[in-house]
């Protein structure tokens, strides 16, 4: 019922949901679901030749990317869920917020070469 080709697979994350995808290791593609420089959810697929992906490797990449059941992932990679859907049960899941106007508008920032950065001092032991 919910085994998925892993070239679709790999293109739905990659190009559908937006994953950032790290294809320097060896043997796996890492596919990294960000939002504000927030990492919501990872997963990884073989990269082997396209094979056909068991129903127990779907069901585990559907709960590595917080998607709760195989189904949502399957749906997603047919194209009858949408990034913004996917997106709403990860966050759902991993317990973060939408982001806000405001988030999105002014991402935060890493002091600028000429500015110091005040590491937040740790308590004196008496």
């Amino acid at each position: 019922m919910a085994s998925l080709e892993s070239d679709r697979v790999d293109t739905a994350l990659e190009h559908k949901l937006g994953c950032e995808v790290d294809r320097k290791k060896r043997d796996h593609n890492y596919f990294f679901v960000k939002e504000n420089n927030v990492v919501l959810a990872r997963t990884k697929i073989s990269k082997g030749s396209k094979h056909t992906l068991s129903e127990t490797l779907v069901t585990l990449m559907a709960r590595q990317l917080q998607l709760g059941v195989a189904g949502n992932l399957v749906k997603f990679v047919n194209c009858t869920l949408d990034r913004d859907g996917c997106l709403a049960i990860i966050r759902a899941s991993s317990g973060a917020r939408a982001p806000t106007a405001a988030a999105q508008a002014s991402p935060a920032s890493k002091p600028s070469a000429g500015q110091s950065y005040n590491k937040p001092k740790s308590p004196q032991k008496k």
